[in-house]
């Protein structure tokens, strides 16, 4: 009995220690087509993208609809005081750029400490700048929706700072760099990303992809 009890407990904590730690994603090993993978919440479908592999698709089905996902972010339960979250991004339309890019939340999505939006009607890239009692939307480039930009945000939450650098996946081309302040009251726990209503008839997506958040 002694002996069985030790590897019941053995197996449990080899589990835990294998799901535990920051998230990365990359979504090549999901079935195309899948709705569901690890413990991504919300509705989106896994795609096969032009460079042969897979990314998670978020999309709408029509003007009053949206799609969004929260993924867990892998930090501590009390968060942690730095963290990086690297993140590729496109939509699939040079004429429909709104969305919510990714927010970082609490495990209550609502409780925000930064959010990266493209607006609608426009082809720029707007970051929340908390003003300590709201964010407020900032302009900080111009990009072409139907291009892979890849996000680089570097979180020090002592310091109230995210420091961003997006860029042109094909060419490297560096589009921003710069920092924001973030709401650092609030613990980091998941990433919130989501498309916009009031945008197509038809609907419209966005693909997500190389998702990793490090510790240092």
């Amino acid at each position: 009995m002694k002996t069985r009890i030790t590897l019941v407990m053995v197996m449990v904590c080899c589990s835990f220690a294998v799901m535990a730690g920051p998230a990365e994603m990359n979504f090549d090993k999901d079935t195309v087509g899948a709705t569901t993978v690890g413990k991504i919440k919300g509705r989106f479908k896994i795609v096969k993208v032009a460079d042969g592999n897979n990314a998670l698709q978020l999309y709408s089905l029509n003007k009053k609809d949206s799609g969004g996902i929260k993924l867990p972010l892998g930090l501590p339960k009390e968060g942690a005081d730095k963290f990086t979250v690297n993140i590729d991004f496109r939509g699939n339309s040079s004429t429909t750029s709104a969305a919510r890019i990714l927010a970082i939340t609490s495990y209550n999505s609502n409780q925000r400490l930064f959010k990266l939006d493209a607006p609608g009607g426009a082809s720029k890239l707007m970051v929340s700048n908390y003003t300590g009692s709201k964010l407020e939307p900032v302009e900080i480039c111009k990009f072409s929706p139907d291009k892979w930009l890849t996000a680089q945000l570097k979180f020090d939450m002592s310091a109230g700072k995210c420091h961003l650098l997006i860029k042109d996946k094909s060419s490297g081309e560096e589009l921003y760099k710069g920092s924001t302040n973030i709401n650092k009251s609030i613990k980091p726990q998941l990433l919130y990303s989501s498309t916009f209503p009031g945008q197509r008839n038809d609907g419209y997506s966005y693909d997500l992809d190389n998702i990793k958040v490090t510790v240092p």
